[in-house]
């Protein structure tokens, strides 16, 4: 689950508090809009990752051949391959934040280039992860690519139809990052921005960025919706699952999100990736499963709960053969471009972020009555 909040506020110069705003995203919760600097998501996914990218860096999606060039062209060093592979009991979120941690000191030539380096740890980190030897993934959608195939099984021995296959299955990844590259003052872009404003390092940011995105009220909203789709074999034992749960008081996870207030506009894309997924790789099982789930939930909450991101983002993962635990580090990956770009925000702006607190405990002891 994600949510997005525009009245913070920070400790002002003169003391006055502004509201915290940004020129990033648009997040309208009332008219069901997303957009990246005007441009809303139903547009932007068109575009590849890499010039939705450029477009929130930058506003100038002319820019996306330089910003693909960067997010893929620095290897991580084989000092912190050496440093976090032992550490294979540890959850991915965990790893990455050793990851994180250990490019500190890398990032001050090139922002973009470092984020491209951190996410990509996944494909290096991941439970597929190819041998040192392998060639690094080049075309339109190489960052996707890269990462991808670290968490999901290659799809055969490589003939031209099979390749064809790899291509589309990165590019289906590749516009789920679009939908997951940014959305406002999210929780953990907010803790981005609050170690940015206090002058952090790139490193530390996102160290503290990570920490809060693996949270199950928010990046790990998904690992649980994937678990819940893995466990109905097939669309007919839904309504069993489902009486189940509400015998048991527990929420269907995936619906409802605290600032839309009717659909989630990330999930009817994520919804139509899902589709063309299945279409690809011929696991049609999950997607099957997730539409009679939601036409359940829909018919019975009488249609006053909709499928959130999360939903669909599990969805398409389980598609595509990545395993529920590095869900939540695509959704990372994909929003790596997004702290970046509200780093850069944040600095320019100069302002230390310090919400003022409202007090609510016990009256001043000796106070006048």
């Amino acid at each position: 689950m994600e949510s997005s909040n525009s009245s913070l506020h920070d400790a002002g110069a003169a003391g006055t508090p502004p509201l915290v705003t940004t020129a990033l995203s648009l997040v309208d919760g009332e008219a069901a809009v997303l957009a990246y600097r005007g441009v809303r998501l139903e547009e932007a996914v068109a575009l590849p990752y890499a010039a939705a990218a450029a477009l929130l860096l930058t506003g100038d999606v002319d820019k996306a051949d330089d910003i693909a060039r960067r997010l893929v062209e620095r290897p991580l060093p084989t000092a912190v391959i050496a440093l976090v592979a032992p550490t294979t009991s540890l959850p991915p979120m965990a790893r990455l934040r050793i990851v994180a941690a250990a490019l500190e000191g890398h990032e001050q030539d090139d922002d973009v280039a470092w984020a491209g380096c951190c996410a990509r740890a996944i494909g290096v980190l991941g439970p597929h992860a190819p041998t040192a030897t392998s060639a690094v993934p080049d075309g339109p959608y190489a960052f996707a690519a890269a990462v991808l195939r670290g968490v999901a099984p290659a799809p055969g021995d490589g003939d031209d139809a099979e390749l064809a296959h790899a291509d589309e299955r990165a590019a289906l990844l590749d516009a789920c990052f679009v939908v997951h590259l940014d959305h406002a003052l999210n929780p953990s872009t907010l803790a981005v921005r609050v170690a940015a404003s206090v002058g952090a390092t790139q490193s530390a940011c996102f160290d503290t960025g990570l920490g809060t995105l693996e949270g199950p009220l928010h990046g790990g909203a998904s690992t649980a919706v994937g678990a819940l789709l893995d466990v109905i074999a097939h669309p007919d034992d839904v309504d069993a699952v489902l009486d189940d749960r509400g015998a048991r008081r527990l929420r269907v996870p995936g619906f409802g999100h605290p600032i839309y207030k009717a659909r989630d506009p990330r999930a009817a894309v994520l919804r139509s990736l899902c589709e063309r997924a299945a279409a690809v790789t011929g696991r049609h099982r999950v997607l099957d499963v997730a539409v009679r789930v939601e036409e359940l939930v829909r018919t019975r909450s009488q249609g006053r709960l909709f499928a959130n991101v999360d939903f669909y983002a599990a969805a398409l993962y389980a598609t595509l053969g990545v395993p529920l635990a590095w869900h939540t580090p695509l959704f990372f990956a994909a929003r790596s471009v997004g702290w970046v770009a509200h780093i850069r925000e944040q600095r320019a702006r100069g302002r230390v972020l310090s919400p003022e607190a409202g007090y609510d405990g016990p009256p001043l002891r000796g106070q006048d009555r």
